[in-house]
């Protein structure tokens, strides 16, 4: 049985995250963190469609293939 135990230091960054003022260094902080997810998001996208890919190509590979990605 695991034992689940919550991420402190997550939880107190998003909620600095959230009460982030308006000022210019709490806007760029905003912007580096949405530029980041948005890498993210698009690096995944990219992982994706690598993963289908080899998958289609791993159909046209002989059946018997030892080393064959399931």
């Amino acid at each position: 049985m695991a034992i689940y135990r919550p991420n402190y230091k997550l939880i107190e960054a998003t909620k600095a995250v959230e009460n982030l003022s308006d000022s210019k260094n709490d806007e760029l902080i905003a912007y580096y963190i949405e530029h980041q997810q948005d890498t993210i998001i698009a690096q995944n996208k990219k992982l994706e469609e690598y993963k289908h890919f080899f998958k289609t190509l791993n159909s046209f590979l002989p059946k018997n293939n030892p080393n064959r990605i399931a």
